[in-house]
């Protein structure tokens, strides 16, 4: 909402999934990594992000969607999905994120 109200032309939501595959994030989600070796040389520096998927559901965020949409209608805004590796379960949520899109 803050993205469109400050003029952005679109947003993609954080990634959500069928609320059976809701999962809890973990703490800290940024975590130092360190590289060593030939390739990369003694102790070069890195950060990991290790966030996980939105802990909300998949109806909150069909409902969140179809406000926003409301709201902004010329504004573009992209649903992200994530699923387990099956078919049937993408096409759910894949026909969630369809309908409320239009």
């Amino acid at each position: 909402r803050r993205a469109f109200e400050a003029g952005w032309g679109f947003a993609v939501t954080k990634t959500f999934s069928l609320d059976k595959d809701i999962v809890t994030n973990v703490s800290p989600r940024i975590v130092r990594g360190i590289t060593s070796g030939p390739i990369y040389g003694p102790g070069q520096g890195s950060f990991l992000n290790i966030e996980l998927i939105s802990e909300k559901t998949a109806a909150y965020w069909c409902k969140s969607i179809t406000e926003l949409k409301s709201d902004f209608p010329k504004q573009i805004l992209i649903a992200s999905i994530m699923c387990s590796y099956s078919k049937d379960e993408w096409t759910e949520l894949s026909k969630m994120a369809e309908v409320i899109a239009s």
